[in-house]
């Protein structure tokens, strides 16, 4: 749902800071970046995956850069996403998860078998940050305004910046770097069957076309010490490419962590802003309770779950791979379990009650 506040409401929200986010705009959502090509033979497929997880989770946000190289033409690629890509780079189609790297994997960017047990894992773990923006374009001269707010929900005592991403979707035109290699052209029974190889006037979604903040973020853009509350803005102006249709354009905002080391520069929450309107960073009390809790952590022997309150839980843990390892039911709040022969590492645990209401957490094993 597209929401549209008047500039005076929202100038009125930042100064006295206000909770403005809806009941439904999630406060948190998952960044997918995917590094893609037009002159990749697989990457109408896992277009096809993300479209699904998308459909399944409205929170996910998806945002496409494209490779382009001799070996790869594609005529929608952008600096900032070449610089990204030119860190991350080692296959494609592959995703970053909020950027994570994670410690069962080599490689920042992931198969798409690895994707939706990521997120999941990502969605587990508390809110750290939440961000908003709003934006104003001016149909006649091209210019857009995009002013970016994020709140601390917790210390955030490092480098992180707020950035604002230029997206396309759909992108469609003929010729080479814009007809989409069909690897599954001769598959029966694929979506994809029949289609051609290469695809011409194929939909590219989610296209990429700038980050107002560098594909680092805006330096000084939210203080480096941060307690619960802290506020950051920082408002960017642009004029938008006589080649860009603005009519199919939005802006992915984001609270991002810039390290020298390309392995540990997470992203911690982005939000979609429509050009003309405004989402807000929620200030809700909300985002501070804890619902489940496990600890000691990193536990040893046993485990300590807290529920949110009594009555009959069904429990689950799952590793890294979203398998289900172990199943329980716990009727009460608390409860100690004792560990099972689950090697050490990261899992995901997922409780549910006899509503069918969930909550998930991560839990770390020694």
């Amino acid at each position: 749902m597209k929401m549209r506040l008047s500039l005076f409401s929202v100038a009125v929200c930042f100064l006295l800071g206000l909770p403005q986010l809806p009941a439904q705009m999630p406060a948190k959502r998952v960044l997918l970046e995917k590094v893609t090509s037009a002159g990749c033979p697989g990457c109408p497929n896992g277009d096809l995956i993300l479209q699904d997880m998308i459909a399944a989770d409205s929170s996910l946000i998806v945002v496409a850069m494209h490779r382009n190289d001799y070996w790869h033409p594609d005529s929608m690629h952008s600096s900032d996403g070449d610089a990204i890509i030119s860190e991350y780079l080692w296959a494609h189609p592959t995703v970053m998860v909020d950027r994570i790297k994670w410690p069962d994997f080599a490689h920042v960017c992931l198969l798409s078998s690895m994707w939706q047990p990521k997120v999941d894992l990502r969605q587990a773990e508390p809110i750290r940050a939440t961000v908003g923006g709003s934006t104003i374009y001016d149909p006649q001269t091209r210019s857009l305004s995009v002013t970016v707010n994020a709140i601390a929900a917790a210390s955030l005592n490092n480098d992180y910046r707020l950035n604002a991403y230029l997206v396309e979707s759909p992108v469609s035109d003929t010729g080479i770097g814009y007809n989409q290699l069909n690897g599954n052209n001769t598959s029966p029974g694929h979506p994809l069957f029949g289609l051609g190889d290469p695809i011409p006037n194929y939909a590219h979604h989610w296209v990429l076309r700038d980050m107002l903040g560098g594909h680092h973020g805006e330096p000084g853009s939210f203080p480096t010490t941060s307690q619960a509350g802290t506020s950051g803005t920082h408002t960017f102006n642009t004029i938008l490419d006589p080649r860009w249709n603005a009519d199919n354009m939005y802006v992915v905002v984001l609270i991002q962590k810039h390290n020298a080391d390309p392995q540990a520069r997470e992203i911690l929450n982005a939000q979609v802003v429509e050009f003309n309107a405004s989402v807000l960073a929620s200030t809700h009390p909300d985002l501070e309770s804890v619902y489940l809790n496990a600890y000691p952590q990193p536990a040893t022997a046993s485990v300590r779950i807290n529920l949110p309150r009594d009555g009959r839980w069904d429990l689950s843990l799952h590793d890294l791979q979203g398998r289900a390892i172990w199943q329980a039911a716990l009727n009460g709040a608390s409860q100690e379990i004792a560990r099972g022969p689950w090697p050490a590492g990261i899992y995901l645990l997922r409780a549910t009650n006899s509503a069918g209401q969930s909550h998930s957490i991560k839990v770390q094993f020694d």
